[in-house]
C-alpha cells in the first residue's frame, strides 16, 4: 500500500520535467529579426493651384504652374523643391496655347503648341528648356521659310529645330517635319540658328542625339 503514492509522486516529477524543458511540438519564442528600412519618398507636395501641366519625372514628378505676373515656373516636386521661371512664348498672349512637359535625359522640356484657326495643326511650336532657376522659351520655327499649304490647310513649315542631346546639353538642329522634306535642304535662315542653348562652344551634331519628345 505505500508504493503506490511514490509511483504517483515519480511520475508527477518527470511531467513537470518534461513541461520546463519544452514539450515537443511547441515553438520556442523566436528572437526579433531585422527589417528591411524603408526610406521616406523622396517627393514633396507641390501646390496643383494654377497647373498648366504636370508630368513624371526622376524620382519625382515636375509641376508647370501659373507664377507672378506673367510669369510661369516649373517646379520639381522633390523635398527640397527646385522652381525655374520664365515668360510664356509671346504668342499665347493673345492665342490659345497647349503645353506638354517630358524629362529626357538632359533635363525636363515643354513643348508649346499655339493653336492654330484653320485646323488641329499648331500655328507654332516652342521648346521650353531650363537653365538653372531661368526658364526659356525657344521658337522652333522661326526663319524655317514659307508655310505649306496643302488643300487649303496650313500645315507649318517643312522644316523646323529639333532637340538633341549633346552630352547632357540641350542643341537644337534643322531637321524636316513633313513627308518628302528630307529631299529638300532646309534654309540657311533656320540652319544659322542651329546650336547649344546654353551657348556652349564646341557643340557637333556628331555628337549628338536626337530627343524623342513627339513635336508636330
Amino acid at each position: 500500500m505505500r508504493r503506490a503514492p511514490v509511483s504517483v509522486a515519480l511520475a508527477f516529477v518527470v511531467g513537470c520535467g518534461t513541461s520546463g524543458g519544452g514539450s515537443p511540438g511547441t515553438p520556442e519564442a523566436e528572437a526579433p529579426q531585422d527589417r528591411d528600412v524603408v526610406p521616406p519618398p523622396p517627393c514633396g507636395e507641390v501646390d496643383s493651384l494654377g497647373a498648366l501641366t504636370t508630368f513624371p519625372g526622376s524620382p519625382c514628378a515636375w509641376t508647370l504652374r501659373s507664377g507672378t505676373d506673367a510669369e510661369v515656373e516649373l517646379v520639381h516636386s522633390t523635398k527640397t523643391q527646385t522652381h525655374s521661371a520664365g515668360e510664356m512664348p509671346p504668342p499665347c498672349d493673345t492665342l490659345p496655347c497647349s503645353v506638354r512637359g517630358v524629362e529626357t535625359p538632359a533635363g525636363p522640356v515643354l513643348i508649346v503648341e499655339v493653336g492654330g484657326a484653320e485646323s488641329e495643326v499648331p500655328a507654332g511650336v516652342w521648346l521650353g528648356i531650363v537653365e538653372g532657376e531661368q526658364l526659356r522659351f525657344v521658337d522652333l520655327w522661326e526663319d524655317a521659310g514659307d508655310v505649306v499649304v496643302d488643300n487649303g490647310i496650313s500645315l507649318g513649315p517643312a522644316h523646323g529645330l529639333a532637340p538633341f542631346d549633346c552630352e547632357g546639353s540641350v542643341a537644337l538642329f534643322a531637321e524636316a517635319r513633313l513627308p518628302g522634306a528630307k529631299a529638300v535642304p532646309a534654309p540657311i535662315s533656320l540652319h544659322e540658328r542651329e546650336g547649344a542653348i546654353a551657348n556652349q562652344d564646341g557643340v557637333t551634331r556628331a555628337r549628338c542625339e536626337p530627343l524623342s519628345v513627339g513635336l508636330p
